[in-house]
């Protein structure tokens, strides 16, 4: 059986929704997986309750997020490489997968492949040149390549029937990722150059070291944002 580390950084503002996350990848139908949740927590409260119920690591919280975010995912990557995992299943603290994700997204033999979750934006309606209003809109955070130097978000429509899509970019929200990949790329941000997450970063170096980027459109997950729900 394929070996799969199932894991993300969290934190104490995740506690919303972290006992969710936990039911939901313990009800996960595929068998052969481990669980690794890293968390940054500004005190121990979070990590003593939870680490009870989970395999958790503590990790010192640092100023800037998105270094945080990098250099504790990195701590998974590490895992797989040395425990000899086959996968890495990054599935965020907020995303609630279906129950047969890991045996779709294998079913693929891709080193890469995401799942479907998606995020509301605030975006400017506009007439003629005028901002005419402000409205919500709910996109998968999945991109495709647009030229060499230009991707675009996809729709809610491109991902609407059932398919697998080469993609340029997937956040780190419900993505398989092979060990051979994760033996030539770790997660990294470079602030100087972007303001970019390490989601960016990753595929970017992915792609430099010519691995494709995939994304099954059936696997939709629910992405449950803090104060509300979205369900899909």
């Amino acid at each position: 059986m394929v070996k799969i580390l199932v894991g993300c950084p969290t934190a104490d503002p995740y506690r919303y929704c972290t006992q969710e996350w936990i039911d939901a990848v313990k009800a996960l139908s595929y068998k052969g997986f481990d669980i690794l949740l890293v968390d940054n927590s500004s005190s121990k409260d979070y990590f003593n309750e939870f680490s009870k119920k989970v395999p958790m690591l503590k990790t010192e919280r640092i100023e800037n997020l998105r270094e945080l975010i990098a250099r504790d995912r990195n701590l998974i990557r590490e895992k797989v490489l040395k425990e000899n995992y086959d996968y890495f299943l990054s599935l965020e603290i907020d995303v609630i997968p279906p129950l047969n994700v890991i045996e779709k997204l294998l079913s693929h033999n891709k080193e890469i492949v995401s799942g479907v979750y998606y995020k509301d934006y605030d975006v400017n309606i506009t007439k003629a040149g005028k901002l005419v209003r402000k409205a919500k809109t709910i996109l998968p955070l999945l991109w495709k390549a647009v030229d060499k130097e230009n991707v675009a978000q996809l729709t809610t429509k491109e991902v609407e029937d059932s398919k697998l899509l080469e993609v340029a970019i997937a956040g780190l929200g419900c993505l398989l990722i092979h060990r051979s990949v994760l033996e030539k790329v770790n997660f990294r941000v470079n602030l100087k150059e972007s303001s970019a997450c390490d989601d960016v970063w990753f595929c970017h170096d992915a792609s430099k070291n010519n691995f494709k980027i995939y994304a099954d459109t059936s696997i939709k997950c629910r992405h449950l944002l803090k104060d509300k729900k979205i369900k899909f």
